[in-house]
């Protein structure tokens, strides 16, 4: 929210005026409830906005995608309840036994190679999931682009 009212510190360089950034924004409750809306159902995956998260500053922004990449867990989010939290204290405590020199253990069981592994493989499946999407429609170095004339045509 801190970043959303100082506004874009480039826009100074140019001489233009970056003192408000209502651009995305609903203008019903201004730039502090429609930042606190964003981190909050972002947080809670609700899955309502009153403002286009893409419209935030960069700092601002940052705050929602992040909230969305480690797997909108802080609420106990629709979906992502008991099993997410359980997945991050197995990190903590494997963290933490690595820092102490012992044994990770929760609940008197061992956290083995398997298990750390099970923990890895789901963090980082939620970005990668994501960046496959995306990149899965993203033929163009394959196929010929027809839109653009070749260099010899241009002779």
């Amino acid at each position: 929210m801190w970043a959303e009212t100082r506004g874009n510190p480039h826009l100074l360089t140019l001489g233009a005026d970056s003192s408000l950034n209502m651009e995305g924004k609903e203008s019903r409750f201004g730039i502090l409830a429609s930042s606190l809306f964003a981190v909050i159902t972002t947080a809670a995956s609700c899955g309502a906005v009153n403002a286009m998260h893409d419209s935030f500053t960069a700092l601002g922004g940052m705050v929602p995608m992040w909230l969305m990449q480690i797997g909108e867990v802080v609420f106990g989010g629709v979906g992502s309840g008991l099993y997410g939290m359980l997945l991050f204290v197995m990190l903590a405590v494997f963290i933490a036994g690595l820092m102490v020199g012992r044994t990770p253990e929760y609940l008197g069981k061992k956290i083995d190679v398997r298990e750390m592994k099970m923990i890895a493989l789901r963090h980082s499946g939620h970005p990668d999931a994501g960046a496959a999407w995306h990149g899965a429609g993203d033929d163009d170095r394959r196929r010929p682009r027809r839109d653009v004339q070749p260099w010899t045509a241009r002779l």
